[in-house]
C-alpha cells in the first residue's frame, strides 16, 4: 500500500456546525477527535480508502465510540463494521454507545453483535453498527450495506505462557494480512478507519503467527503417542 503524503483533517470534520452540535451535547470530548492521513489502495479486489490516524493514545473503546458517532453524523448513509479485540470490548462498546443513543435520542443508530439479526436488512433511515473481533466471524456473510470500517488494529490470541504454565488470551497487534482482510470485506469504494498510525501499520508483521507455534502441544503429542 502506498501511504498518502497529505496530513489532513478529515474533510467533513471541517463542518463546524456539526462538530459544535456534537460538543454541545458532550458526546465527543475534543481530545478524542482524530486527525487522519488518507491513502487509496487499488491493489486488492476493491478500491478502498484507508484513513490512518495521525496520533496515538487514549482508551480504545472511547476512541471507537467517538469515531462511530463522527461517522454517523458526518458521513453518507451506509452501515459500519467495527473490529474490536474481544468479547469484553464488544460488550463495553455496546453498553457505552447505547447509553449515548438513549441520552441523546439517536434512535437511527443501532448496534448489532454477530447473530441472525445481522442478516436482516437495515431499516430505512437507520444505520447499523456491526460488531466483530475477526474477519473469520463475518466473512461468510454477504453484508452489502457495509460502507465504513473501524479497525482497532488489535486482537486477542491464545498463546502458551511458559512462566505461568498455561495458555493465556493476549492482546496483540494484528498482522498486515489480517488488517487487509478486515478492510476488504466491504464493497468497492468503502472507507476503512484505522485507529493506528501508518508507522504502526508498517511495523506490523506480515502474517499472523500460526497457532501451532503459539499453543501448548504436549497433550496432542501424548494422544498421538
Amino acid at each position: 500500500m502506498r501511504p498518502g503524503t497529505q496530513w489532513m483533517e478529515r474533510k467533513r470534520l471541517e463542518s463546524h456546525c456539526h462538530v459544535e452540535s456534537l460538543m454541545s451535547c458532550q458526546m465527543l470530548p475534543p481530545k478524542l477527535l482524530r486527525r487522519w492521513e488518507s491513502s487509496l489502495d487499488m491493489r486488492g479486489r476493491n478500491k478502498i480508502e484507508y484513513m490512518h490516524t495521525l496520533e496515538d493514545g487514549y482508551e480504545l473503546v472511547d476512541l471507537v465510540v467517538t469515531q462511530t458517532l463522527v461517522l454517523h453524523v458526518m458521513e453518507a448513509p451506509g452501515d459500519i463494521l467495527v473490529f474490536l479485540p474481544g468479547q469484553q470490548e464488544i460488550e463495553t462498546f455496546d453498553h457505552s454507545l447505547k447509553q449515548i443513543i438513549i441520552a441523546h435520542g439517536h434512535t437511527q443508530l443501532i448496534t448489532c453483535p454477530i447473530s441472525a439479526e445481522v442478516l436482516e436488512p437495515t431499516p430505512q433511515g437507520v444505520r447499523k453498527v456491526v460488531l466483530a473481533t475477526s474477519p473469520a466471524e463475518i466473512s461468510w456473510l454477504m453484508l452489502n450495506s457495509i460502507q465504513y470500517f473501524i479497525d482497532s488494529g488489535l486482537c486477542k490470541m491464545k498463546s502458551y505462557d511458559l512462566m505461568a504454565g498455561k495458555e493465556l488470551d493476549r492482546m496483540s497487534p494484528v498482522s498486515k494480512a489480517e488488517a487487509t482482510q478486515r478492510a476488504e470485506l466491504g464493497l468497492a469504494g468503502s472507507t476503512c478507519y484505522r485507529l493506528y498510525t501508518n508507522n504502526f501499520y508498517e511495523g506490523l508483521q506480515e502474517n499472523t503467527t500460526p497457532e501451532v507455534l503459539r499453543r501448548n502441544l504436549v497433550n496432542v503429542v501424548l494422544v498421538l503417542n
